[in-house]
């Protein structure tokens, strides 16, 4: 016990740093027992929002877009086949996406971008939109058939979507004599499933063209033209895509009560659409819907 008291006396600063030392080890344990314990305590708050069905971090669809939501829908496995398209898939979709597709008088229409489809159907307000994304998991290319002056090339291909598999078929019938072709699609992933399926349309480059408008109906509906051209091109470009050309059909309709003036245009799409603006006179706004034959 001397020896021990001895030993300490004499070297009493090493003594004092070494408890420093160990003081210090002691805090720096407590700390880090602090942090593992909130770290687990955050984990469980996170585990327990999670089963809650709550975003901890906030709202992450928001900041998606519509074709990310889209694909988000589809498996890893599906999204992997994506890379794995051989040249012939390749083709067969730059076939699709480079189209509008249109059905029953352009009512009915579809566009295609490498890993979605938008269909677009009549509704009771106008045109809706709904975007699926697709996978194609096997392409079948028969041989072609020629008959009555006419060749018929027809290809097959599974297309995984968010609603399950489908066949799309595509089917391209060529005038032997002039070279001239038509295109169709069909398949019952589509809105419209029926054996004559979508028509290949090339798509305007966005332009359109107001004709056959005069003095009077320009003054009832505010004196601004360009702002009726671009309500009507910004309407066509989503609902008629085809459409190069709206023609003023001549009549209009004032309703004083509304402060509203009501007329019609003719588009020069495949399918004769028509539509009708409306112009507030209070406000100055444009609205465009499919008048779907009103005013004939």
């Amino acid at each position: 016990m001397e020896l021990l008291k001895l030993i300490l006396k004499e070297h009493r600063g090493l003594v004092v740093a070494a408890l420093a030392v160990l003081a210090m080890v002691a805090v720096l344990s407590m700390a880090r027992c602090a942090m593992v314990q909130g770290e687990r305590t955050m984990e469980a708050q996170k585990e327990e929002i999670t089963e809650q069905g709550e975003d901890p971090v906030g709202d992450g669809d928001a900041e998606l877009s519509e074709t990310d939501k889209a694909l988000a829908k589809l498996t890893d496995d599906q999204r992997a086949k994506m890379d794995e398209y051989d040249s012939q898939t390749t083709e067969f979709i730059a076939e699709l996406t480079s189209n509008v597709w249109t059905a029953r008088n352009d009512s009915y229409f579809l566009t295609f971008t490498g890993v979605t489809f938008t269909d677009h159907a009549k509704g009771e307000d106008g045109t809706e939109a709904t975007i699926h994304p697709y996978v194609v998991s096997d392409l079948i290319t028969h041989a072609p058939t020629t008959a009555d002056g006419k060749s018929t090339e027809v290809a097959e291909a599974v297309i995984e979507t968010d609603e399950g598999s489908f066949v799309l078929k595509h089917t391209l019938v060529t005038d032997t004599e002039t070279g001239k072709s038509t295109a169709k699609i069909s398949s019952s992933a589509f809105t419209v499933f029926e054996a004559d399926g979508y028509t290949r349309t090339a798509a305007s480059d966005g332009s359109l063209e107001v004709k056959g408008l005069n003095g009077g109906i320009k003054s009832m509906l505010g004196g601004d033209e360009d702002e009726l051209g671009d309500a009507l091109r910004d309407f066509c470009s989503l609902n008629v895509p085809t459409a190069t050309e709206a023609k003023w059909r001549g009549i209009a309709e004032r309703d004083w009560n509304e402060g509203t003036v009501t007329t019609w245009f003719d588009l020069n799409n495949s399918g004769k659409s028509s539509v009708s603006v409306t112009y507030g006179t209070e406000d100055g706004k444009f609205t465009v819907k499919n008048s779907y034959g009103s005013q004939q």
